[in-house]
Order: C-alpha cells, then structure tokens, then sequence
C-alpha cells in the first residue's frame, strides 16, 4: 500500500513541476494556470478537416493561453498537416443564464475561434488554415 500512494506521489510532483516549468518558459506566472485540450468531434462528414488544440491557460494576472494546434485532413493527398504553437487571450461573458467563453488562437498558417460553456465543456471551432477551404466550423470535444 506505501507504495501505491508513494507511486502516486511522484507522479503528481512531476506533474506539478512540468507545469510550473512550462508556464515560466511561456512567462504565464501567477495563479490559475490550467491545461486543456479540444479536438474536433468525430461527425458523419467524411473526409472533413480535423483539428486538435492543447493548452495551458492563465487565468490571473492576464487570460492569455498557449499551446500547440494541429490540423489534420485526411481525404486530401497533397495537404501536409500543420503542427504549429498557437496563443492568444480569452474573454468570458455571463448572462443571468449562462457564461460563454472565446478564445482567440492564431499560429503559423492557422487562426480561429473557440466557443465553448466552459474549459472542460464542449463547444464550437471556427478556423481556417493555410491550403484549407476557408472558413471551418466544426463541434469541438474535450479530449485528454
């Protein structure tokens, strides 16, 4: 049993210290740093684009997130995926119903928009990308 909670242990440690250590090379200190992760639903559209985001988001001073984006699209064969790092801040808006929250990314040959009820909630793409079709709107999953 000790060394299932000591396994444990270690494994949090170096989770917490990668973090800290990502969050300080991309300079978003302070509290509320979190990571994300969003791809695009799995749909019936055969051979659409797909597009993967993970991230780390700051909360506090400033609402900015980073991370890495990925476009993949299968059914054409010259299109080369793109991996790139996208940033850029986010906003919230609360009604006496709900809160939506946006966030602007833009990366080399990729820029768009996530809308979404919350960071762990589903939401909605709206991207383009270099060699793409022009504007993409997809429904986007929380992903691991």
């Amino acid at each position: 049993m000790y060394k299932f909670f000591y396994g444990i242990f270690t494994a949090l440690t170096i989770l917490a210290t990668s973090s800290a250590a990502m969050a300080d090379s991309h300079e978003l200190k302070g509290v509320g740093v979190f990571r994300a992760c969003f791809e695009t639903e799995p749909s019936k559209i055969v051979g659409a684009p797909t597009l993967n985001l993970k991230l780390l988001v700051s909360s506090m001073p400033t609402k900015n997130a980073f991370g890495s984006g990925k476009v993949s699209w299968g059914s054409v064969k010259d299109f080369k995926g793109i991996n790139t790092t996208v940033e850029g801040p986010w906003y919230y808006m609360c009604t006496m119903d709900s809160c939506t929250i946006r966030f602007d990314f833009k990366g080399q040959g990729l820029q768009g928009m996530l809308v979404t009820d919350g960071w762990g909630s589903p939401g909605t793409f709206i991207y383009h990308f270099k060699g793409g079709p022009g504007e993409v709107k997809q429904k986007a999953a929380v992903c691991n």
